[in-house]
């Protein structure tokens, strides 16, 4: 935990003074840090997330497509 904190520390300071200048978007680019990949996979997992709980049943199919944006993202976190 501490060792995340330390890591964390610059980049969330940075972020809370972008805020604190009324930078909106230099604030949430310095706090979430993602390239433009990772925010497709996290914005489809979002959709898909929607869609899954918006039905009343969820079906395999659904949780593949879960299954499958994990594996995507497992291989954009070991691509480099």
């Amino acid at each position: 935990m501490l060792v995340a904190v330390l890591v964390l520390a610059p980049e969330g300071l940075a972020a809370l003074r972008a805020a604190q200048a009324n930078e909106l978007q230099r604030s949430i680019n310095l706090a979430l840090g993602l390239d433009p990949a990772p925010t497709v996979l996290l914005v489809l997992t979002f959709l898909v997330s929607l869609l899954t709980f918006a039905l009343e049943r969820t079906h395999v199919l659904l949780g593949a497509v879960h299954l499958l944006l994990f594996l995507a993202y497992l291989m954009l976190l070991f691509e480099s």
